[in-house]
């Protein structure tokens, strides 16, 4: 009996010992405690570590048509014998390299290939591409009805004197090589396309395996462009290079595709070629602000009253999108535009003519350009940056420059 009960107890013993140890597979109670300690601890580790990002901004300056027609660099020369066009935004210079990118339409061709030449066919000294990098641009866009003026060669040699010179680029390309534009600056992607209504009557030039170094404003294109490149950045600008010259009103090609690239997802759209200024349209899309600038105008040309008839050739703009970015929640937004109304001035004090972007408000008494020009330049000038703000304005968008000019 005693034996039984011994052999009773050891069994119990050894029972409740193998029931309370874990099957294959499992763990244990006190496993499974030491885990979840160590988890919640990792949680608050992470928690304590990931501080907010906050946000960041950007600043990018962007004007119109730059073109070289015949007095605006022949007579310009430096000491090293070369074309000199380092005097085009020196006047506003300070506001330029203010931002942290600018960009413009390069309204011209660069080859050593052809001889150069002004209007109707652009072939400008590399130089100046030189130049504008000297002058604060970042970037250049390059569709427009003029870059098929020195034919295949002014494609791929406009498209070297920028890569030379460091500057961003857009609007033609050389075979093989279409890539989207991303420009990344204070941590925030810059998508940018560029795309021309013409070409003069010069594309069927191309072979059909040249067609592709050009950028014409067909729909389907645009469309998946816009869509596929908004995937990858944080803000979407399209420059198209649209509508009728020395007209002051959008056309209806102009205003339908402007309003169908902002439904694709663009952000914004800056439009040129008219040569003079049209409307800013403020247009509601899914509840956000989007812009269309249908035409800035001239930045820099050789056309004015005197050759056109028109005084308003004569005006332009540089707008500054100020872009911010909330890095936690990975969201960007435009937070508004400031917007500078200009005029060429043609400065004859050196003994030469040497074109000149300027604010029209320097011109205001107390202007730093005041006394510069006669009485009679003066008040043009206010006129026409009184017709420009005019023009601005006439579709809704509200400058907060009436009555300062």
């Amino acid at each position: 009996m005693k034996r039984a009960i011994k052999f009773l107890f050891c069994f119990l013993i050894l029972f409740g010992i193998s029931s309370c140890m874990p099957k294959e597979g499992e763990k244990s109670s006190s496993e499974i405690k030491v885990s979840n300690i160590s988890t919640e601890a990792s949680e608050e580790k992470i928690e304590e570590t990931e501080a907010k990002k906050g946000t960041t901004e950007l600043s990018l300056g962007v004007t119109g048509d730059i073109m070289y027609h015949p007095w605006t660099f022949h007579r310009n020369i430096d000491a090293d014998g070369n074309y000199d066009t380092t005097f085009f935004y020196r006047e506003v210079g300070d506001l330029i390299n203010s931002f942290d990118l600018m960009a413009g339409n390069y309204e011209t061709t660069s080859t050593p290939k052809r001889k150069l030449e002004d209007y109707p066919m652009f072939n400008t000294p590399p130089k100046a591409i030189t130049d504008l990098k000297e002058a604060g641009f970042d970037i250049l866009t390059t569709a427009n009805n003029h870059c098929l003026d020195s034919k295949v060669d002014g494609i791929i040699d406009t498209i070297d004197a920028l890569n030379s010179n460091g500057i961003y680029h857009t609007g033609t390309f050389k075979i093989g090589e279409r890539p989207y534009l991303i420009v990344e600056k204070n941590d925030i992607k810059i998508g940018i396309l560029a795309y021309t209504q013409r070409f003069n009557g010069l594309d069927p030039i191309l072979t059909e395996e040249q067609k592709v170094m050009i950028n014409p404003m067909n729909p389907e294109t645009m469309e998946k462009d816009v869509k596929e490149l908004k995937e990858q950045v944080d803000f979407l600008i399209v420059f198209p290079h649209w509508g009728e010259e020395y007209v002051f009103s959008p056309t209806d090609f102009q205003k339908t595709n402007g309003h169908k690239l902002l439904e694709w997802g663009a952000d914004i759209v800056m439009g040129s070629h008219p040569h003079v200024l049209q409307p800013i349209e403020e247009v509601d899309v899914n509840g956000v602000k989007k812009y269309i600038f249908y035409s800035m105008g001239n930045s820099i040309s050789g056309q004015r009253l005197e050759y056109n008839g028109l005084n308003k050739v004569e005006a332009g703009l540089i707008a500054n999108l100020k872009i911010k970015k909330d890095l936690d929640e990975e969201v960007t937004t435009l937070e508004g535009i400031d917007l500078y109304p200009t005029w060429v001035w043609m400065d004859r004090s050196s003994g030469v003519i040497q074109g000149k972007v300027t604010f029209i408000k320097d011109y205001l008494p107390g202007g730093k350009l005041e006394s510069a020009v006669s009485a009679d330049v003066r008040n043009r000038v206010l006129g026409i940056g009184k017709r420009s703000v005019e023009i601005l304005e006439s579709m809704g968008y509200d400058t907060g420059l009436k009555g300062e000019i």
